[in-house]
């Protein structure tokens, strides 16, 4: 597990350190990198891990060359809700839909949120 703090430039950073971590040329690591980058960029947009302070918790691991990646953001704001992860008018998760396997999400509105996807990149990309 990895930490990153509340500045958006950190995003650039996590994608460095998934591509690192997936031992793949970067075409193929790409749709995983894409993901990753999406979920932290909304966990800073939509969470209090966005706020001086917050915090973005990541994980990645390798099974049989799927790759699962997850998420975990700070909760609500104390000044605003904390919706659930859904498909809307936005490209961002539309986008994880097109390229993961499969993804979710656990935890309670309001509370830590993890938002996980699967990702086979020897057939995304």
């Amino acid at each position: 597990m990895v930490s990153w703090g509340s500045l958006p430039e950190q995003v650039a950073s996590a994608r460095h350190w998934c591509w690192n971590g997936t031992r793949l040329s970067y075409d193929r690591a790409y749709p995983l990198i894409a993901v990753l980058s999406e979920l932290h960029t909304n966990a800073l947009r939509h969470s209090a891990s966005g706020r001086p302070c917050g915090r973005v918790r990541m994980e990645m691991e390798e099974d049989r060359g799927l790759f699962r990646v997850a998420v975990t953001d700070d909760g609500a704001p104390a000044d605003a809700p904390h919706g659930i992860p859904e498909v809307g008018d936005g490209i961002g998760l539309r986008l994880v839909e097109r390229l993961a396997a499969e993804w979710g999400w656990s935890g309670a509105p309001g509370h830590p949120l993890t938002v996980w996807a699967v990702i086979d990149p020897r057939t995304t990309g």
